[in-house]
């Protein structure tokens, strides 16, 4: 199966028209173009690939240079845990092989790890550090916690938002937005269970607009601005190509949705240059499988021509072969625009309306590491210091010090939030028995029934401790001194 990612540039041409007087012709816009294919067989010698003058371009009746052809070894990776597509059942399973193997990820050169997920309490939450920087803790949970969830699991197609694909195709387009900073080629491994997202059921909202009812096929290169192909020009800028892993693990019995999840991460990978892939329990062994066939087996063109626009929300056809013998390699698939329009214009009765892009929510950095947070109120600040700061003292695995950082939130009575801060965690002492004591400043908050919920945190190893800390306590230890 022939597969792609797209790296995008535009470039100028030298100035045409050099006379004294003489208008300038415009820059000419050059489309060039990285792409991961997967050859059907070898060519020649195993292992090596071919030159580029044995491959050919179009798009769509435009002829593309080849400008080169190389291995594609080692290269950028996004790996997206799913966990909102995931029936309940399944998801425990998924998490703990997550949290033992996100180390050798960690690892890897050029490897970024995110999360998508539903479910928030006190052993599962999102939260924001900075402008575009979002985590996300997981505590192992206890059994009287798990034993309070009532009703059956459900599965990913029953939650509400699921019908408009929901948490799975925000993070989608939020992930598009994230890889328009990237200079691919890029491959995004998506694990999850239900793809129904990538081209939900679309009912309009307004009776009068004229939308489609009903799912359009992407392979007759029809994009729906509601699905999850609207947003693929930062997919195409960024060199990123994308490889639907569909986890089966946890499964009672066969699901009735399988096939239509397998043909929707098939059409996706289709349009974005990977390869549907599915995983019945060893979420490692999947993992290193896909790594290793794209990198081993994977080439790397590199095509430019002149820009290729849309019409009609019908793509380009983009056509790359491998001239001496097209069994080796014959990739026909849709090409997208150079630019995302920013509105789309329905026709209602009393006239046009003009609809914004669907915006998308960047998926957090996952901490499946995450522990039960060690400290104590107040930071042994003696009596009589020129400051009285409301402090905390927490105790966190030494390897984690260089690096890490800290949330703090004041949660009311009835949980509600009412003040949240990023103090930088201070070295107070190490204890030599792998453990270091951190001083970490608290807000000050008149709510003297409330919480302070402390996170700690090192992004880099994937490591979170989350706390809670009565502010009573905090208050009655600074008195004290």
């Amino acid at each position: 199966m022939m597969r792609r990612a797209f790296q995008v540039a535009l470039l100028c041409a030298p100035l045409a028209g050099t006379v004294t007087g003489l208008a300038l012709a415009a820059p000419k816009r050059i489309l060039e173009t990285s792409f991961l294919v997967l050859p059907n067989e070898p060519a020649g010698v195993v292992g090596e690939v071919p030159p580029a003058s044995d491959f050919r371009a179009m798009a769509g009746n435009v002829e593309f240079e080849v400008r080169s052809a190389t291995r594609a070894g080692d290269l950028k990776t996004i790996v997206v845990f799913d966990l909102a597509s995931i029936a309940r059942e399944g998801l425990a399973a998924l998490i703990d092989q997550a949290r033992a193997m996100q180390p050798e990820l960690r690892q890897m050169r050029n490897v970024s790890l995110f999360v998508v997920s539903t479910e928030w309490t006190q052993f599962h939450k999102t939260f924001e550090f900075g402008p575009g920087q979002t985590y996300e803790y997981f505590l192992p949970e206890t059994e009287s916690a798990a034993g309070d969830r009532a009703g059956p699991p459900l599965s990913p197609g029953q939650l509400p938002w699921a019908a408009q694909g929901g948490f799975s195709l925000d993070s989608f387009r939020g992930l598009a937005e994230i890889l328009r900073s990237e200079r691919g080629p890029v491959r995004v491994l998506w694990i999850g269970q239900n793809f129904g997202w990538v081209t939900p059921p679309h009912h309009a909202a307004d009776r009068f607009a004229r939308t489609p009812w009903q799912e359009q096929d992407v392979l007759e290169r029809k994009v729906p601005f509601y699905s999850a192909f609207a947003p693929l020009d930062a997919f195409t800028q960024a060199g990123a190509d994308f490889w639907p892993i569909v986890w089966l693990s946890g499964l009672s019995g066969p699901d009735r949705n399988f096939r239509s999840d397998l043909k929707q991460a098939s059409d996706i990978a289709q349009y974005l240059g990977g390869e549907a892939n599915t995983c019945s329990g060893d979420l490692a062994g999947c993992l290193k499988s896909v790594l290793k066939k794209s990198s081993r087996d994977g080439w790397i063109i590199r095509i430019a021509g002149p820009p290729v626009d849309w019409t009609n929300d019908t793509a380009k056809l983009l056509h790359v072969w491998y001239a001496p013998n097209r069994a080796v390699l014959d990739l026909k698939r849709p090409f997208v625009r150079l630019k995302q329009p920013k509105v789309w214009v329905l026709e209602r009765r009393v006239g046009a309306k003009r609809v914004p892009t669907i915006p998308g929510t960047a998926p957090p950095v996952p901490l499946f590491d995450s522990i039960d947070l060690s400290g104590r109120a107040g930071c042994g600040v003696s009596k009589g210091s020129e400051t009285e700061k409301l402090e905390m003292t927490a105790i966190v695995p030494d390897a984690f010090v260089p690096g890490l950082r800290a949330q703090v939130e004041v949660i009311g009575e009835q949980m509600e939030l009412h003040n949240r801060s990023t103090p930088k965690p201070v070295l107070v002492r190490e204890t030599w028995q792998g453990a270091a004591e951190m001083c970490v400043d608290l807000p000050p908050t008149s709510q003297t029934k409330a919480l302070y919920r402390i996170v700690v945190f090192n992004p880099e190893a994937g490591w979170a401790g989350v706390g809670f800390l009565p502010v009573s306590d905090v208050i009655h230890n600074r008195s004290r001194l």
